[in-house]
């Protein structure tokens, strides 16, 4: 299962893992205990680097247990620092066709009881497939 932070918390993890099923979760909440410590971790560790198509990616996994009341199996989180290069028109003034190059920045962090992903790439990619998910469903129901 895939799903938004609502889903990050320790009764749905242990809910699904009870079905022999796993969970995939953003982690949005800067506020939760798991959240600095994959930022303390990711300052200590050096991150998978690789480039797909105009993104650049530096991609953290650590492996973390014990930092929920209410799941006690050992969960993954994934911190992907994202950076995409975009060419567009210049807009300063007076400018004749000049193409200037933007550089966007997102980070994402998720949390999955996955057992061992092995292929760090593929993971981020399913991570971010959430989104199409959602976008195809609601465009479906609109």
């Amino acid at each position: 299962m895939i799903g938004d932070g609502l889903f990050l918390s320790g009764p749905v993890f242990t809910l699904l893992k009870s079905h022999s099923k796993y969970a995939i979760a953003v982690m949005k909440d800067k506020t939760r205990q798991i959240y600095e410590e994959v930022v303390a971790l990711s300052n200590i560790t050096e991150p998978a680097i690789y480039r797909q198509n105009k993104t650049c990616y530096r991609v953290w996994e650590h492996k973390i247990s014990g930092l929920w009341d209410g799941y006690k199996g050992e969960v993954i989180a994934i911190k992907s620092e994202e950076t995409t290069t975009i060419r567009r028109h210049s807009r300063e003034a007076g400018s004749d066709l000049k193409w200037e190059h933007i550089k966007k920045k997102a980070e994402w962090m998720w949390v999955t009881n996955l057992p061992g992903t092995g292929d760090l790439k593929n993971t981020v990619r399913v991570c971010h497939c959430r989104w199409q998910i959602e976008n195809q469903c609601f465009n479906e129901t609109a």
